[in-house]
């Protein structure tokens, strides 16, 4: 099949490109493109920052700001900081006895608690039992032995009257210093069994505090000797938390001992006071060290850190200004005749509400929240904040 070929001399119609339903197409075209141009551009445009804006007066160029007028009163401080619980002393277990382990408490393991005299650990009382035994039996040989030496005394005083009426008697005649020497081996012989009822009580191991085991290797079987450590305990009396504070803190606590102190940790809080500071400051870091007591028998293991507020004394004509006041480098910002004043304010310490300051001329009132766009000097109208 053939398909014909086009003249020689052929060329567009231009004419029809251009014709009015054309023309229609590419306007409804462009209208389109130029919609979405718009979208676009007022997509990409920042938006107004609406929430930090306060509503103006309608009738006056200056901006509406929030204010407090607070009283002066008489407000606490506290001290906010970080601690360690920590055990006092530790003591080294080590028996006072030697010999083998026959019984050993539950109590005497590691992470367990046990009470004053508890008994512990026991060791085998067969040797010294024997001596007790031993001693005893000294004591009665030794007790028979000064009625012996006190019978022949008197015999030999008869004696000797007989043969030599009225002449004093002598010494060795008496037999007094074999009565003499019998009763120092009967008080040889008591001390002998005190002292075996003692090393006998040792193999009974107690301590005559409350406390807390560490670490204990005593077991079963074991053989200990006399004063060979075998574990470690800490009463529990002797817990306490360690904080550290400056020495401006420190003076704003005194006096220091006696006061009371917010213990937190793992969600618990307890209550605590402070018994003892450290006599000198740190001399690399300038701080003091404060040991606190926890009250009502509650125990925190010994490497707890805790945070600590310690409540300090009242300062009489002060404000407790809440943080919506602060301004940056601590700077407080005030209404006064219809403008802004910064004022740097006297800060005296902090309480768990606020900041406690020195009183002063708060003017028209102590802007508090957002006042985006102003800035010192700027017109303002205060408005009483709702509390």
């Amino acid at each position: 099949m053939q398909v014909a070929a086009a003249p020689k001399n052929w060329s567009p119609d231009l004419t029809s490109l251009f014709s009015p339903r054309v023309l229609a197409g590419l306007l409804q075209l462009g209208g389109v493109a130029l919609v979405l141009a718009l979208l676009f551009v007022f997509a990409r445009a920042p938006e107004p920052d609406l929430g930090s804006a306060i509503p103006a007066d309608p009738g006056s160029a200056a901006q509406v700001v929030r204010v407090i007028r607070p009283q002066a009163a008489s407000n606490a401080i506290s001290v906010s900081t970080t601690g360690t619980v920590v055990a006092r002393n530790y003591v080294a277990l080590a028996p006072e006895a030697s010999g083998r382990v026959v019984w050993v408490a539950d109590a005497l393991r590691s992470g367990e608690f046990f009470k004053a005299d508890q008994e512990l650990l026991r060791i085998d009382p067969q040797d010294y039992q024997l001596s007790l035994d031993q001693s005893l039996a000294d004591l009665v040989a030794a007790k028979a032995a000064l009625v012996l030496r006190e019978a022949e005394s008197e015999v030999s005083i008869q004696n000797f009257e007989l043969l030599h009426p009225g002449e004093p008697v002598p010494l060795l005649v008496a037999r007094l210093p074999q009565i003499e020497q019998a009763k120092a081996q009967i008080a040889i012989a008591e001390a002998r069994v005190d002292s075996a009822r003692i090393n006998l009580g040792r193999t009974r191991f107690s301590l005559p505090f409350d406390g807390y085991v560490t670490e204990s290797q005593a077991e079963l079987g074991q053989v200990l000797s006399r004063n060979q450590p075998f574990g470690r305990v800490f009463a529990l009396e002797s817990v306490e938390v360690l904080v550290s504070v400056s020495s401006d803190e420190l003076a704003l606590l005194q006096p220091v001992r006696g006061r009371v102190a917010t213990i937190r940790s793992r969600g618990f809080e307890m209550q605590a006071e402070i018994t003892r500071t450290s006599p000198e400051l740190d001399r690399l870091t300038r701080m003091a060290s404060l040991a606190l007591k926890l009250s009502g028998g509650q125990f925190l293991p010994p490497g707890t850190f805790v945070d600590v507020d310690t409540q300090g004394p009242a300062l009489e004509q002060t404000f407790l200004l809440p943080e919506a006041t602060q301004r940056p480098q601590g700077k407080i910002w005030i209404a006064r005749d219809g403008v802004i004043e910064e004022v740097d304010p006297q800060v005296l310490g902090r309480a768990s509400a606020g900041t406690v300051v020195r009183a002063f001329d708060v003017g028209d009132g102590i802007i508090v929240g957002t006042v985006g766009g102003l800035g010192e000097g700027a017109s303002v109208r205060p408005v009483e904040a709702s509390r």
